[in-house]
């Protein structure tokens, strides 16, 4: 029998990925969680608290970051940190939000040369706090742009079309926000999203 003497601390390539495997599925029950608590949610007033916008966007980013292997090796999805207050969320429903915007993104760019950025900011004097989410994808058609906020619209082959309607939803209706589609070409599309700031 083996034993932590013979083999100091040098693991087996099937310990290591035993231990990653749990590690991933401890991952996946919270993310479950909060999958459950975001419908439980929806259709009631959300409780908001301050918290750092940066932080929730840093979450959302690591989690594709993840599937990256799975959605496309050569796809890059940057997070640009701005200096920003807090802001008034619900980390479960502006999570959501978040996600839905990434998944977007990773699905209208080219899996080998795909770039996602984003971006906070808070410009100066403003009373608002600024993300922008930019790909290089395919865009959107100016005739679909007039349409993408709308329950039921979409492009996709599959889909209810309700994504993009849940986001606005979360962000202008629950947190007070504004989402707006600042330009969209093939390779530029640029959604921007304002939040009002907590403090200064």
């Amino acid at each position: 029998m083996r034993t932590e003497k013979d083999t100091g601390s040098i693991k087996t390539e099937d310990e290591q990925l035993f231990d990653e495997t749990m590690s991933n599925m401890k991952v996946d029950v919270v993310r479950l969680e909060k999958v459950a608590n975001r419908f439980g949610k929806i259709g009631s007033i959300p409780e908001l608290t301050p918290l750092s916008l940066n932080d929730l966007i840093q979450d959302a980013v690591q989690y594709y970051c993840r599937r990256l292997p799975f959605e496309g090796k050569g796809i890059k999805i940057q997070f640009i940190q701005g200096n920003i207050p807090s802001v008034a969320l619900n980390p479960e429903l502006l999570g959501w939000a978040l996600e839905n915007l990434i998944k977007n993104a990773l699905q209208s760019v080219d899996s080998k040369t795909g770039i996602i950025n984003l971006t906070t900011s808070m410009p100066t004097h403003a009373q608002c706090v600024n993300l922008e989410i930019l790909d290089n994808g395919k865009g959107i058609s100016a005739s679909a742009a007039r349409k993408i906020f709308r329950a039921g619209f979409t492009t996709k082959k599959r889909g209810w079309g309700l994504g993009l309607t849940l986001v606005k939803r979360i962000i202008e209706e629950y947190h007070g926000g504004k989402i707006t589609l600042k330009k969209s070409k093939p390779g530029e599309t640029i959604f921007e999203i304002q939040f009002p700031v907590t403090d200064k």
